[in-house]
Formats: C-alpha cells, structure tokens, sequence
C-alpha cells in the first residue's frame, strides 16, 4: 500500500467509468437524459479509442437489457467498450449498495493501475465536463471534487429533451445547464439558501444567491467524480464520498475543486417527493457548526474553504464579491466554532461526543491504512478501536433509547390526536367537492399532516404528485414535477404551517391562478409543529388568511379545530421538542434516567393525555384552537 512520491508527476493509463443503476425509474432516466448527456461532444467521444478505459454498469439482469436495447446504447459503447456486473443481492440500502458496486470497480480498477470516475444515474454533466477531468487528471491532480444541485427530475428531463438533444447526445454548455438549474431547483436545493426560504438548512452546501445569474457556495461534501488513487488496496468503512478519499489519497496537495461552472457543472435531478425536513435553522452558525462535527471530516473541512461559483454568466462582478465576501465571513465564523478545544466543549455533551467520534473514525481509517504498523502501532490501533467501538455503542444505545421514547410520545400523541383529527377530517370533506383531481401540497412537505384524511378521501390522492417550490418570483405548485397549466383545476388544498412562513400571498397568488372561475380553495392553517427551525417567527393568525384572499376570492366558511385540551397538549410538546433541542445535554439525562423512568413517563403521560381529551370535550368557548379550515371560492374574471 504504497504511497506516490509527492514530487511525482503521476498520470492515468486509463480510466474506468463506474455506475450503479437499478429500477425502472432510474434506469428510465439514465437511458432517456443521463447517457445522452455523457455522449456530447465533449465528454465520452474524447475517449474513443484510448487504451485502458472502460465503463462498467452495475444493475440487474433485466435493466441490462433495457439499456443493451436502447438507441443509445451502440454510441456508448462505441465510444468506451460497456460491461456490465450484475446485482444479486436484496437492496436494503440504497448508498450501501451503491458504495459495494463502487467497490467493485475500484478493486477492478487497481489491478490495472487506471483512474476512477464515481457516475450515479440521476447526474447530468454540462459538455466538456470529462474534458475538463481528463486535463486536470493529465496535469497531476488525482482527486477532483465537483458540486452538484439537486433539481426537480420531471421538469429538467422534459427540457433537456426538448431543447438540447442532438441525435442520440445532450449537447448543452454549463452556463445553459446552469440556467435550467435555477429555474427548477429541487426544494431540498432551497434548503441550502444561507439567507432565503422558508423551513430549514442542509449545511453540506451552503449557498448565497447572486441576483438571478447563481450562486455562491461553501460546501462540507462535494462529489469526487474523479479518483487516481495514491494508496492501493486502501481501507474505508463509509461511502466513497466519506471516507475513501482519505484513505486512498492521503496527500491532499493533489485534490482539484471545481470552482467555477465554467470549467464543469453537474446537477442532480431527483423526484418532487424526495424531502426531509432539518433541524438546523437558516442563518444559524451554531446549527451549521453542530452539523459538521456530526458530518464532516477533515476532508470535508478543508473542501469548504473554497469558493465556489455556479452561475449562468457574470454581468455584475461588483455583486458576485459581495456575495463572495458575505459567504466568507459566515464561513470563517463556522470555523471557528469547529477549531474551539474539546475542553470548550466539556458542558455540551452531544457535541463532545461526535468531536470523540470524529477523531476515532480518522485514527482508525489512519491506522487501518499504515503501511508498516510496528508493536506499538498495533496496539494503539487496537486500542483506538476498542475506546471507537464504546463510543459508538453509547450514541448507538442513546440513538435508540430516544427514538423508542419517541416512539412512546408518537403513539400516545396519535391516541390524544384521534378526537381532533377526526374533527378536521369531517370539516374537510364538507369543504371539498367531489372531484377526482386535486391538488394538495404543504408548505412543510417533510410534515404533510392533511395526507392521511386526503387519502382517506380521495383513494387516488398521492403525497408526491404536487409539490411547491419557493422561487424568487414567487411560489409555483408543481405536477409530477412540470408545469399547471393556468385555471385548469377545480380545487386546491394548501396546508400552511403558521409557524414557517410571514407571506402567504404568494400561495395564494399560485392557487387562483391553477383554479377555474368559481373553483374551491381550502387553506389548512396550523399551529402544530412550532418548536422547529422556523419556531422563533411570530405564527400566523387565522384572520390573515382571510385578510390576504381579498378581492379575488369569496369566503363560504371558516371552521376551527382543537379545544383548550389540544392547545396544552400542543404547548407542551413544542416546549419539550424546543429545550431538548436547545439543551443538548438533555438527551443524556434521557439516556442515564429514561429507561429507568419510562413506566412512570407513560403512566404520567396516559394521565395527562386524558385529562386532555377531557378538557376538549367540555370547551366550547372556540378561544383555544390549533388549526383551522378556511373554504374560499375564485371569483369569476371580468
């Protein structure tokens, strides 16, 4: 296991490209918009007939013969000879078998000393992408990292296809591909806005907007497309994007970061549906900081010093410093929270304990990967792993015993809830008329709490058929990713949480625009999930939704949910939800006394949920709501 000479001037012999592929969704689109995207000009035909190169599709037997049937099939494996290696085995999870067929292709990579490129089958690359690769794997760099946004799959595709495809390529420059980029950000791409949007904060990528030219990033995880490995045979325990880039290529004197779009862009396009809320909170350095001791190496750390720009053209390159600067002030705060001691940390526990985490997975992978480990080495290892493995297993057993616990709340929650939710699914469908084709989305899709009733009635209602993307412009409700043609629906259901957004015009401009002339709007407002990133904000009051449909609708009706019971119930959980998630010492207490205290929780709990249900039962004063229901129709244009 060798290392390179660092003065050495070290350049592939081949390259292999890697790709797991399975599923008729995804082997769809990497027939139909990925391939095609390879084929330009610009990137596999350069390739044509050099020696050492292959490309290796990893996917099951009935998917290879999908793709050995398609049209672009022959001009792929014209330009690089195809193979592929089958996939035998149950898929449980989805990056762990993605990272086995990456191990695959590695080991069958070393035996013939080639470069690596990681491919996935929802990345589309700008032309010119693998000419860039090749020239800086050429001048010596034997890692290249590249950003990826995320994008809404259905729409992108549709347009790629529409507008760019030449015969069986995609021929689209990154300042194109870029444009399209911005116009159909995914909704967990709005989720890396440092100073924008509603809900929460990814921290992997943070991003700061430059009018409607791109943006400005700072990332912790970044996609090494390209691996010439300095260290054969290496040792890692996560996925390539984790931790096979150190233990492969210790010298980091040879990574690459894309910096600029110009050079290469690619972009991720993923379904609407694909959403999870985070606890981090947007704006927030400390919530970014907890997140990378969690998530983010050494490695990692170092890619988020760069700069990177992503964007259709410069014409303002006053504002793009601005920005520049902007980011680098936040970044350099994120930093030093990260550099603080360990002993700073002695009285946040959680924090301490992923820094101790952190600094056990890097020795092991270190001492895993040393070449020659004397006595002494051995037993440090070994003892690096033993006090790992105990740590491991602490978070592990406070991981479960908090989620058992939540699971405890979970069902006492939905036993109190019953009454109320009952209530609200007898308002709706007084409110709804009958129709098969309705448009429902939520402004917090991690927490759609209208998709059980909608379900129940309308059978064919899907969760991730429609979904609202926040822009710049405005709010734009999508179907199955494209978009709704103007007043071709006949009702529209928005779930609004009070708690996430100070604008509600804007949803409500989308709505009559999708409505036809007397169409029926029904707008869920609720006070449930107050305790998360958006908490801070002052909740929308009821009266604003009624104030904000002006002119353009007509109120049928209105109708509240939930009594002084559910009021306290929500209340509390909220208040419990927001001092564990400030006090992360908490969750220790739970993991030395939860166990012990949990009968006396779920008694005590049991009480309190009655006496709830009680205390709904007798309100009648309609003060103490938790939601309501208000029924608007569009009226007629002039």
């Amino acid at each position: 296991m060798s290392v390179f000479d660092a003065g050495e001037n070290r350049r592939p012999s081949g390259y292999f490209f890697l790709t797991p592929v399975w599923g008729e969704s995804y082997t769809k689109l990497y027939i139909d918009t990925v391939i095609p995207s390879q084929l330009a000009s610009g990137n596999l035909p350069i390739f044509r007939g050099a020696e050492n190169c292959r490309y290796i599709i990893y996917t099951r037997p009935p998917d290879a013969e999908r793709i050995r049937a398609s049209a672009v099939y022959e001009p792929l494996n014209a330009c690089v000879p195809v193979t592929f290696e089958f996939i035998t085995d149950k898929v449980n999870v989805v990056h762990d078998m993605m990272t086995d067929c990456f191990r695959r292709g590695i080991r069958a990579a070393e035996e013939v000393d080639v470069a690596v490129l990681f491919l996935t089958p929802d990345i589309v690359l700008s032309d010119g992408a693998f000419g860039t690769v090749k020239r800086l794997a050429d001048a010596g760099y034997d890692v290249v990292y590249v950003p990826a946004i995320r994008t809404m799959k259905t729409a992108v595709a549709a347009r790629l296809e529409e507008s760019y495809r030449r015969g069986s390529s995609i021929q689209i420059s990154p300042a194109q591909l870029m444009r399209i980029a911005l116009d159909n950000l995914h909704p967990l791409g709005d989720s890396s806005w440092w100073e924008e949007g509603e809900g929460g904060l990814i921290p992997a990528n943070i991003y700061w907007r430059v009018d409607d030219e791109g943006l400005v990033g700072r990332c912790f995880h970044l996609h090494p497309i390209l691996v010439h490995p300095q260290r054969k045979n290496a040792t890692f325990f996560g996925t390539v994007d984790d931790d096979y880039v150190p233990a492969a290529c210790p010298n980091s004197s040879r990574d690459y970061v894309v910096t600029d779009s110009d050079e290469l862009l690619a972009i991720e396009l993923s379904d609407p549906g694909r959403f999870f809320e985070m606890r981090s909170a947007k704006g927030s350095v400390d919530d970014a900081a907890r997140w990378a001791e969690q998530f983010a190496n050494a490695r990692h750390r170092s890619l988020f010093r760069a700069t990177i720009r992503m964007h259709t053209g410069i014409s303002h390159p006053a504002k793009w410093t601005q920005a520049e600067e902007r980011a680098r002030l936040v970044a350099q705060e994120i930093e030093n929270r990260l550099n603080r001691p360990a002993w700073r940390l002695t009285f946040n526990a959680d924090l301490l304990i992923h820094r101790f985490l952190r600094w056990g997975k890097e020795y092991r992978l270190r001492f895993a990967n040393r070449e020659a480990a004397g006595p002494s080495d051995g037993h440090l290892s070994a003892l690096t792993n033993a006090i790992l493995s105990m740590i491991e297993r602490l978070a592990g057993a406070r991981a479960g015993l908090i989620k058992l616990m939540r699971r405890v709340a979970d069902r006492m929650e939905n036993l109190a809830a019953r009454p109320y939710q009952a209530k609200v699914y007898r308002d709706l469908v007084d409110m709804l008329p009958p129709v098969p084709d309705l448009v429902a989305v939520a402004n917090s899709p991690g927490r759609f709490y209208l998709a059980p009733p909608l379900s129940r009635f309308s059978p064919s209602f899907s969760g991730n058929r429609y979904v609202s993307v926040l822009r710049r412009s405005g709010v734009s409700i999508l179907e199955n990713g494209e978009h709704i043609p103007d007043s071709s629906k006949a009702a529209v259901v928005l779930e609004i949480n009070a708690y996430r957004t100070t604008e509600i015009q804007t949803y409500l401009d989308e709505s009559r625009r999708l409505l036809k002339d007397r169409g029926r709007l029904v707008v869920y407002l609720h006070w449930l999930a107050g305790a998360g990133p958006s908490g801070a904000r002052s909740p929308m009051a009821a009266g604003e939704v009624i104030t904000s449909l002006g002119s353009e609708f007509t109120v049928v009706t209105t109708k509240q949910q939930g009594g002084l019971g559910s009021y306290v119930r929500v209340k509390l959980i909220n208040w419990l939800h927001g001092a564990i998630n400030r006090r992360l010492g908490l969750r220790w207490l739970l993991l030395i006394f939860g166990l012990p205290l949990l009968p006396i929780v779920v008694i005590f709990g049991g009480i309190f949920m009655t006496v709830t249900i009680v205390l709904d039962f007798f309100d009648r004063s309609g003060r103490f709501c938790i939601s309501s229901l208000t029924l608007a129709q569009k009226s007629p244009q002039d």
